[in-house]
């Protein structure tokens, strides 16, 4: 069998030799504890009976298909900017429970401007992340967002 270069790894293939590289992979939170004790890092491993898919990893979205309602709300979405302003924490009553809530607004590398609500423990995480910064530039990186038209 002839050795393939990681680039070429395709899922429509069940067998392959690969030489070198970097591949990242994941593994399902359920099968973490199975498999940390073997994942050392800067160690090789040789992997049977796997499989490869297409990446899934972060792929940020263009703030200007959030505002216009390009994208579908039915999706999450990943999102990543400079926060440049943020509300006090809020404490509201949401269907009878007592919620928390940041209002806050993302700048991208081209100056666009995002604004968004987190909610819950996000609230307190972010809002400490920026006393602790103070007047230093703080980067929020958001995984599975979902999008929300603001009502009016």
């Amino acid at each position: 069998m002839s050795i393939n270069a990681v680039v070429d790894v395709k899922p429509f293939k069940t067998m392959w030799k690969i030489k070198g590289g970097k591949i990242h992979a994941t593994v399902k939170k359920e099968l973490v504890s199975r498999f940390s004790p073997f994942l050392i890092q800067g160690e090789s491993l040789m992997l049977i009976s796997f499989s490869v898919t297409h990446s899934c990893g972060f792929e940020p979205v263009k703030y200007t298909e959030v505002l216009d309602g390009t994208l579908n709300p039915d999706y999450l979405v990943d999102v990543i900017g400079q926060i440049v302003e943020i509300s006090h924490i809020e404490h509201i009553n949401v269907n009878g429970k007592e919620a928390e809530k940041v209002s806050l607004e993302l700048r991208n590398s081209d100056d666009e401007r995002l604004p968004m609500v987190l909610w819950g423990k996000f609230t307190s995480d972010v809002s400490e992340a920026m006393q602790v910064r103070d007047e230093h530039s703080t980067v929020l990186v958001l995984r599975f967002a979902k999008i929300k038209k603001k009502e009016v």
